[in-house]
């Protein structure tokens, strides 16, 4: 299976990078969503189920920036919230088939085995919205 080089959440394209192990344990890191910088970075040296959550887990921080719900009061209507993710999850599989083909094949077929790539996503070379969380 092809693993995806960008992927489109809302109009937004993000390019798909990926964290060597050195910088992954230095900024205590699986993964990172870059809203303004439009990157996704994932684990390069994971098992292939931490892959498949880490990328899951960066879309849904995408779909959020994207669709997410407004807040009132500090807070944020769990109605709202359940309705935004649906819409953002929708767009995605529909926008992103070959994407998503790749996650349920990292998943699914031999999730504990190693899934080693390589094109890099340094941190310091990312430029960040305030603090790294």
């Amino acid at each position: 299976m092809t693993e995806p080089k960008s992927v489109r959440i809302g109009p937004f394209d993000y390019e798909i990078r990926w964290f060597d192990q050195a910088d992954e344990d230095a900024h205590k890191k699986f993964g990172l969503f870059q809203a303004n910088a439009q990157i996704i970075c994932l684990p390069s040296e994971r098992k292939r189920q931490r892959v498949a959550s880490t990328f899951w887990h960066e879309v849904t921080h995408g779909i959020n920036h994207v669709y997410g719900p407004e807040e009132k009061g500090g807070m944020v209507n769990e109605e709202h919230a359940t309705g935004s993710t649906g819409y953002g999850v929708t767009a995605f599989v529909r926008d992103n088939p070959d994407a998503m083909a790749w996650f349920i094949d990292l998943a699914t077929r031999d999730p504990a085995t190693q899934y080693q790539r390589g094109m890099p996503c340094r941190l310091d070379t990312v430029r960040t919205e305030g603090p790294l969380p």
